[in-house]
């Protein structure tokens, strides 16, 4: 039910909430060899460089560890709570992010869960943060406790390290952000 990707991993938990990693990813093998599940129960994940970050059916918030290098990478499920409830979790450059059952916005600041302005159901963080709300209606973070809202509508918005971005609208049509205009891409 959710899938992230990261630097020679993926990642993701299925609709019983067990969690999975691809092993074996490679550049020779980019799909990698099998999915490998691992202790633990999540409701959605995602995956930076270095750690993995998920949240359970309680609201719960953890972490867990990527090992390895180039060019096999492993999820350890050696995870690590932290405080607060979240519904959503994002970890990208911009940070580590999340919103909550009242759709309340927060970023990660050292150990402290900071509200930030607004309201959004789903957020992605890469080289921007980006979200959306209720009513579909997508926004970019611009600093400052601001949002831009940005012309389209999606139910789930996604943003690389490298800041591409990509979505889903209600219908499950496919979206590639290209300039300032969406790119549809079939499939």
């Amino acid at each position: 039910k959710w899938i992230a990707s990261g630097r020679n991993i993926v990642v993701g938990c299925n609709s019983s909430n067990a969690i999975f990693f691809r092993a074996g990813i490679s550049a020779a093998k980019p799909t990698g060899e099998k999915w490998v599940c691992v202790a633990g129960a999540l409701m959605q994940i995602d995956v930076d460089e270095d750690f993995v970050v998920g949240v359970n059916k309680q609201h719960g918030i953890y972490k867990a560890s990527v090992v390895g290098g180039t060019p096999f990478r492993a999820l350890v499920a050696d995870w690590v709570p932290y405080s607060g409830k979240l519904t959503r979790i994002s970890k990208g450059i911009s940070g580590l992010w999340g919103v909550n059952k009242d759709d309340d916005i927060y970023q990660l600041n050292g150990q402290t869960w900071q509200k930030v302005s607004g309201k959004l159901v789903q957020i992605a963080s890469g080289s921007a943060v980006w979200g959306v709300n209720k009513q579909d209606a997508i926004y970019r973070y611009s600093g400052k406790d601001t949002w831009e809202k940005i012309s389209g509508a999606l139910t789930n918005v996604d943003v690389s390290n490298r800041g591409n971005v990509w979505g889903v609208n209600k219908n499950q049509d496919i979206f590639r952000r290209t300039g300032n205009s969406w790119q549809h891409i079939s499939g």
